[in-house]
């Protein structure tokens, strides 16, 4: 009987594989249902509706932030400090509303009748304008990085290269020594949230009293390069979309019932 496990055996012929897809390519697929572009702030208010909110706000940015580039997390987050579309709502994230959103398939809901969302899959609308969603809420900032760029030598490629398998985001609490780090350690990465829907200079000073989505717009640049989606939405479009929403509101309200 030989002494040689199975594991440490010859594997020619046994090979470890089996059915995926990358993250990116399935939310490219799922963007095909969510391609009007009424879609984003539907879904927007929609999760805000699911989570209780009585209020929403959606704020166009039009700043290009050239001076908060330096300090980041990333090699791709100074693109992401540019123009972008904020979405509030006075509703605050739980913890289960955090794993919803992480879970594609958003199975945290499929308990819970009142909730009329697809099962989380609506909130992956906005990946029609960025690449990169952020939400911060109470003590926690989500963000969210599907692409889990490991090229470079910034904080992110960096655990993103040491911890394979969670190599698509980061979520940061404030109340903890760590996440107060961060905030002194990469100052231009939050910079764009002071003066925001309440925002101070320092997010950590106190949980935030809601729900604060920010959407970087995907340059051209950044366009080129994604693998979720290659459009660029301009300063007009938005404007566009803005205007469209506005004057579909009673019908977006309606869809929440």
């Amino acid at each position: 009987m030989s002494s040689e496990s199975e594991s440490d055996g010859d594997t020619e012929g046994a090979e470890l594989c089996g059915q995926s897809e990358s993250l990116t390519r399935r939310l490219r697929n799922i963007l095909r249902d969510y391609s009007d572009g009424l879609a984003i702030p539907k879904e927007l208010i929609q999760n805000a509706d699911d989570a209780g909110a009585t209020e929403v706000t959606l704020i166009y940015d039009s700043r290009a932030n050239l001076q908060w580039r330096e300090t980041v997390m990333g090699r791709r987050m100074a693109g992401c400090q540019g123009p972008c579309l904020w979405a509030h709502n006075d509703a605050q994230f739980t913890d289960d509303d955090f794993k919803n959103l992480l879970s594609l398939g958003g199975a945290t809901k499929e308990a819970q009748a009142a909730k009329v969302g697809k099962f989380g899959l609506g909130f992956n609308a906005v990946y029609n304008l960025t690449d990169v969603p952020a939400v911060l809420s109470g003590c926690q900032l989500q963000l969210l990085d599907p692409h889990g760029e490991k090229r470079g030598r910034g904080f992110l490629e960096e655990i993103y290269r040491k911890y394979r398998k969670c190599d698509t985001g980061l979520r940061l609490n404030f109340s903890k020594e760590a996440g107060r780090r961060m905030l002194a350690k990469y100052p231009h990465q939050f910079a764009p949230y002071t003066g925001v829907m309440g925002c101070g200079p320092d997010l950590g000073a106190e949980p935030y009293p809601g729900t604060l989505i920010r959407l970087p717009l995907r340059t051209q640049e950044q366009a080129g390069e994604s693998q979720i989606c290659q459009r660029a939405y301009s300063e007009q479009e938005m404007r566009d979309l803005l205007d469209k929403t506005a004057q579909q509101a009673r019908h977006l309200l309606l869809f929440t019932q």
